[in-house]
């Protein structure tokens, strides 16, 4: 089923929701000199709860009380909970909320290991069933969404809804590369890909182009948050990022997709240049009968481009 809502969330009776916005070789010495600048940074954030998984310490956030609601952040460079900073609030007044940094991303433990999609799905089940405890809502964005799919699909008695943000496994062909991984997860090559990877200027870049389609949420706040994430616990984040560029990350959703037999929304940014909006056709053809929402002048993360329209349109599909 297909709405629009416009800026003041007033629905509007057409066929698709639109939601309007309101150097190579690094010395290693030098290397270890841009971790150590980045753990004094400023930007650094309190570690709140932890979860001991079998990929090692999950850092996470609980805040609210009421019915829990999940959160999972996508697997690009320097991703972590910070992601849902527009939106834990908000959810935060009616629902238990928890927002987690995925192993190898963040504050979690980052252990030098082969991250896949099967891991990452295998840590949602784990973490709801040892954490929350209780049958949840769901939200997740990127490859995040289609491990939450994956999870929901795999153990039907994990969710009530989901709202999924521009999932991947849709159309792309998740092929692994091995050789691109181990290049990547190397001491001294890995290591000075990676450095330059997640500097400063770097990580700009990439939130200006990719993530962000307005430049004024590229403050100098968030460009120091990705920083201080993607740089904690050292060089080890590179282990993460060479499975996420090394297409170990990625799961076909469409059969999970079609079969799962509860309430899905499914939201996308208008502008994502990584995972462009024609993917959600392809979900519409599939599930006609699901909701879907396409988000005017945002990229990778509608909700928090336009974070009160996600807010309302997430909390009304909570309580349909």
């Amino acid at each position: 089923m297909l709405d629009f809502y416009n800026k003041r969330g007033e629905k509007i009776p057409f066929k698709r929701i639109v939601i309007p916005v309101g150097a190579l070789f690094v010395p290693s010495l030098v290397n270890k000199a841009v971790f150590e600048m980045a753990k004094r940074s400023s930007f650094s954030r309190k570690k709140e709860n932890i979860y001991n998984s079998f990929l090692g310490r999950v850092n996470y956030i609980a805040k609210g009380e009421g019915t829990p609601v999940l959160l999972i952040h996508d697997t690009f460079k320097s991703g972590g909970a910070w992601e849902w900073d527009m939106n834990i609030d908000y959810l935060a007044q009616k629902h238990r909320v928890y927002a987690l940094d995925l192993p190898g991303y963040g504050l979690s433990q980052k252990p030098w290991t082969v991250y896949t999609a099967y891991d990452y799905t295998r840590l949602i089940k784990d973490f709801c069933r040892d954490v929350i405890k209780e049958k949840a809502y769901g939200i997740a964005s990127g490859n995040s969404a289609a491990f939450l799919i994956q999870a929901a699909y795999l153990h039907r008695d994990l969710f009530h809804r989901l709202i999924v943000i521009s999932p991947t496994g849709v159309s792309e062909k998740g092929i692994m590369n091995e050789k691109r991984r181990r290049l990547l997860s190397s001491s001294v090559v890995g290591t000075s890909i990676y450095t330059m990877a997640v500097s400063k200027d770097s990580l700009r870049e990439f939130l200006e182009t990719e993530v962000f389609y307005n430049k004024n949420n590229v403050t100098r706040e968030v460009v120091g948050t990705c920083h201080f994430y993607a740089h904690a616990g050292g060089e080890r984040g590179k282990h993460a990022f060479a499975s996420h560029v090394s297409g170990y990350l990625k799961t076909g959703i469409l059969v999970s997709f079609r079969e799962l037999d509860i309430p899905i929304l499914t939201v996308w940014g208008e502008k994502n240049r990584f995972n462009p909006v024609r993917n959600v056709n392809i979900l519409e053809a599939l599930c006609p009968e699901r909701k879907f929402a396409i988000f005017e002048e945002t990229r990778m993360l509608p909700h928090y481009e336009n974070a009160d329209g996600f807010n309302i349109l997430a909390e009304e599909f909570f309580e349909e």
